[in-house]
């Protein structure tokens, strides 16, 4: 993801990599990315959960981004692309980041028009903005998940039921969130 970000997005960022249950090396490893790739701002955050207790543990690993979302925007002030960590960037970012500029947010559509709770939204790729209006939106996406994990009940896709539900949500309020949905392709 870092290198094709590098190569194919060209684009001024830094790469936040958030990880769950790091092993000893993720450090040497975040390191060696730096030195690798000279020019990318890359910075890393971890946590540690038992799982144990959990049917699905692949539902928080899935879903630890979105918990974790809300904080990274206050604290870096700036427009954030949320990306597995599994993606390729093919082409340039800017046509894609300027079309969402003014913009609360960025959901990708998966299939428009079918109204399936854990396939109506990509959980893959998504922008939040900097405003009020984007961290309350992803505030609720991570209290959606929150009561689903706290309460022990693990969904598969629970990323993309929040995104899905608080989406719904925030389109009933009196001052909803700019958000522009995008196709799949």
């Amino acid at each position: 993801l870092i290198n094709s970000l590098r190569q194919n997005g060209r684009i001024d960022c830094l790469v936040h990599i958030h990880v769950v249950n790091p092993d000893d090396g993720v450090a040497a490893k975040v390191n060696w990315l730096r030195e690798a790739l000279p020019g990318i701002d890359i910075a890393w955050s971890r946590e540690t959960v038992d799982l144990s207790s959990y049917a699905m543990p692949k539902t928080y690993y899935a879903c630890s981004r979105f918990l974790h979302l809300p904080a990274l925007m206050r604290r870096y002030d700036k427009p954030i692309l949320v990306l597995d960590m599994d993606m390729l960037v093919m082409r340039r970012l800017d046509g894609l980041l300027g079309s969402l500029a003014g913009f609360d947010a960025g959901l990708i559509e998966y299939d428009r028009g079918r109204n399936d709770m854990a396939e109506h939204f990509w959980a893959s790729v998504l922008y939040a903005g900097t405003s009020p209006s984007a961290v309350s939106l992803f505030e609720d996406v991570a209290l959606y998940i929150a009561s689903f994990l706290d309460g022990g009940r693990p969904v598969w896709f629970l990323d993309q039921v929040a995104l899905f539900a608080a989406h719904a949500h925030a389109a009933r309020a009196s001052h909803p969130p700019r958000v522009r949905l995008l196709p799949g392709s």
